[in-house]
Formats: structure tokens, sequence, C-alpha cells
């Protein structure tokens, strides 16, 4: 089963007249100048009612790494891959690891990893193992869901490995992945781990496959 959002059943508000002419005014602008740039961009105007003021708010856009693993594609954002780098220095010797968000395309069998979510406080931590924590999660990744419609949530885990360990999932991360896997099923995606190592990050998809590849990221030397 597919679900379509952001249709006619979706949650919806009334918009002025007013407003809606001028936001068409702006978008058709911004149109007419794009048009000739081949490059991709994603532009925000916030108008004020109160004042008038027309903000412009331009969000900076990136190539993702894509690996494609049997019939899925999974994006990744290199910022999110460089936060996940930044992470694992900062906590090594120990491992650390969290929880990752993004979008879930079921129709086209991608999901697109926007951002990797710090240890939660009651995490366990050693040289050689990291057991995720709670507190607080939830709260998190809704948080997430409700300020983009529900388009951002939970797609999967994330951890660290130390140095001179290769980032092959262990014995029980193999466990873990498949504890997590009814749950990604029952939601219509394979249950995805990523695992971050000195110079290089791996993801396993279940049941689909693996894969690993070898990032470049200043942030990832400790």
């Amino acid at each position: 089963a597919h679900r379509y959002g952001n249709g006619c059943r979706d949650i919806s508000s009334r918009v002025a007249q007013d407003a809606m002419a001028l936001h068409a005014a702006l978008v058709s602008a911004r149109l007419r100048a794009i048009l000739a740039d081949s490059g991709a961009s994603i532009s925000v105007r916030r108008w004020s009612r109160t004042t008038g003021e027309v903000k412009v708010v331009d969000v900076p856009v990136s190539v993702p790494v894509t690996l494609n693993i049997r019939d899925w594609s999974v994006r990744l954002r290199p910022e999110m891959l460089q936060i996940a780098y930044m992470m694992r220095a900062q906590y090594l010797p120990n491992e650390t690891g969290g929880v990752l968000v993004g979008l879930i395309d079921r129709t086209h069998k991608t999901i697109s990893v926007l951002d990797a979510l710090p240890a939660p406080p009651d995490s366990d931590a050693w040289p050689t193992s990291f057991i995720r924590g709670s507190a607080g999660l939830r709260a998190t990744v809704e948080r997430f869901a409700k300020r983009t419609l529900g388009n951002l949530v939970y797609v999967g885990e994330w951890h660290s490995h130390p140095n001179g360990y290769s980032t092959e999932p262990s014995k029980l991360d193999v466990a873990a992945i498949f504890q997590c896997a009814p749950h990604a099923h029952a939601d219509g995606i394979p249950a995805l781990m990523m695992i971050v190592g000195k110079d290089e990050f791996g993801l396993t998809l279940l049941p689909q496959g693996a894969a690993k590849i070898h990032f470049a990221a200043q942030s990832s030397k400790p």
C-alpha cells in the first residue's frame, strides 16, 4: 500500500486572497530569475502581514551521496555525514550513535537521510560497544515531523566504530538491526543501519544487503 501525502484529505488551512496573490507574484518573479540557472536551488519567501516585509531565506543545496542496494536507493546528505564523523571523533575512545531522520519515498524505493541525531543522555558507551538510550528521543523526532508536516521521520539507526575496526556490522549489530526490522517492515521500508568508521561508513539494509563507501571528511579525524 502507498500513502499519498499533501492531498485533499491532509491538514489544510484558510489563506486570504491577498496573501495568495502576493505569494503568487513572488513565486512568478523567482521562477523567471532561475530559468537561466541550470543549478538546483531552494529559496523561501516569508511575508509579514504586520509589517509587509518579505524576507528571503536561501537554503544550501548539496549533491547527495547515493548508494544503491538492490532495489532501494539510500541518499545521504553530505553535511549529515560530516556531523556523524564529528560526533564519532568527539566521543572517542568510546563508541557513540543515535537515530537517523529523513524522507521515505516508497513508490521509488528511496530513503533520503538528512540528519543524524546525537546519543540520548541515557545511552551507554564503551570503547567497543554502544547501547542507544531513548530519553527525549520520541519528542525530538516528533518535532521534526511536526515542523515538516510529517515528511521528516525516523528512518534508521547509526553508531560509530573505534579506530582499527572496520565498518562491517558485528554480531551484536546484526542482532540489533534484526530487532528493528519488524517495525521497519510494518512501515513498508527495510531496516537501515549506518556504521561510521575513521574514514569510511557502511550501510546495511535488512533484508536488502549492505554497501560500504569511503568518504573524505576532514572532521572525521580526532
